[in-house]
């Protein structure tokens, strides 16, 4: 079975029905309704674990653009997809720059 995890992004543009929506988020939702949405959708939420956080630990710093890519929330996604064999889903730039790192990456 394949399982996948959702950038940030990917999250509230499925939320919002809108799928290149750009500059500040806008989430129209309660913690409640998000929480119903995702489980109408058969999307669950995933905590982490500490082997996560050793992932994130062990993850190469990448250099993109000249500039040190330190998006902790990036980096947490891209160790937590690496170290559970999950398939990525986003349309970051930057997260093809960790496929020698063993990221899948479904790029939208």
């Amino acid at each position: 079975m394949n399982r996948y995890i959702l950038d940030t992004h990917v999250l509230i543009w499925f939320l919002e029905k809108n799928l290149r929506k750009t500059g500040k988020i806008d989430i129209r939702f309660s913690l409640q309704e998000i929480f119903k949405k995702l489980e109408e959708s058969c999307i669950d939420i995933y905590f982490g674990t500490v082997q996560d956080l050793e992932a994130l630990d062990d993850l190469e710093m990448k250099i993109i653009n000249n500039k040190t890519h330190g998006d902790y929330i990036d980096r947490m996604i891209i160790a937590t997809a690496i170290a559970n064999r999950y398939t990525c889903i986003s349309a970051d730039e930057k997260f093809p720059y960790y496929g020698k790192n063993g990221l899948k990456l479904l790029a939208i």
